[in-house]
């Protein structure tokens, strides 16, 4: 949740726990961007692509 109103309505209408996951994902400063005042970007779910670049001889190994 990135909304920090939406995650203290769904606290006071009896949620147990709010989730940041892909907040925090696309946010790596998200506590301290709720608390004060920030631009929070959107998640992109290409950042969760395969960044592993492997040569043809570390295959061989």
């Amino acid at each position: 949740m990135r909304d920090t109103m939406r995650a203290a309505a769904a606290l006071d209408n009896g949620a147990d726990i709010v989730t940041i996951g892909r907040g925090a994902l696309a946010n790596p400063d998200l506590l301290r961007g709720l608390s004060e005042p920030l631009v929070l970007r959107a998640f992109d779910p290409t950042i969760l692509g395969s960044i592993a670049n492997i040569k043809e001889a570390e295959l061989a190994m």
